[in-house]
């Protein structure tokens, strides 16, 4: 919550030196930085269950939305609670309780489009709540599914190099596979690993089966 509410308070700067509708830089701070005060303690850690790549529920971490006080608006409610510990001007309350937009207005409500009107700098900090959440935010996702999955390339390129090295170096390769199946929901092929923590599940056993099975080794030849 903290990094959107300065994606909007750095958007609202940016709209505002375009537009020039206000002039103190505290109340472009105040909007933008506590609009979305409504939402504090009202998420926890849960887990929810997902079907992954072959069909498997298991339980995933998310958040899940808890409201303990039901104050009725959510622009309306940010605004109570900051006026509980300062003051705020009426252009500062409409628009942190308009900054939703029509989006959690019903049809038919125009007191949104007539804040708007009122007070143009509700529609600004709107505008750069809608980019902060739709853009920023969501660029900042797809980074990490995508340095996700490079990681998870580099590690599924390290198992098979192990694997190569190791039956290359006499392992039974049957035990290389089995090993890998076993970890990986009956799979012996390693480009089947979709997830960081498989792979990096495959690997600890790799190592330990695999060591354990060379000084094995070593012993019955020394025996022979």
């Amino acid at each position: 919550m903290v990094e959107h509410s300065i994606n909007v308070y750095n958007h609202l700067l940016k709209l505002n030196s375009l537009y020039g509708l206000c002039t103190d830089e505290e109340t472009l701070a105040i909007i933008s930085l506590l609009h979305d005060v409504t939402k504090i303690g009202c998420y926890k850690e849960d887990f929810r269950n997902v079907k992954n790549d072959d069909g498997i529920w298991e339980k995933v971490p998310c958040f899940t939305f808890d409201e303990k006080f039901a104050f009725g608006g959510h622009g309306g409610k940010s605004v109570y609670l900051i006026q509980k510990y300062m003051w705020l001007t009426d252009e500062e309350a409409a628009c942190i309780n308009t900054h939703m937009g029509a989006f959690d207005r019903p049809t038919g409500d125009y007191s949104v489009s007539s804040a708007f009107e009122m007070f143009p700098l509700a529609l600004l900090l709107h505008t750069a709540d809608m980019l902060a959440t739709c853009i920023d935010e969501k660029k900042a996702t797809e980074v990490v599914t995508e340095n996700k999955d490079n990681e998870l390339e580099k590690k599924i390129e390290d198992i098979l190099s192990y694997c190569k090295k190791a039956i290359d170096n006499g392992i039974d390769k049957e035990l290389v596979y089995a090993v890998i199946a076993e970890n990986n929901n009956e799979k012996k092929n390693p480009n089947s690993i979709k997830d960081i923590e498989v792979a990096d599940k495959v690997m600890t056993a790799l190592e330990e089966k695999i060591t354990w099975s060379t000084k094995k080794t070593k012993k019955t030849q020394k025996a022979t």
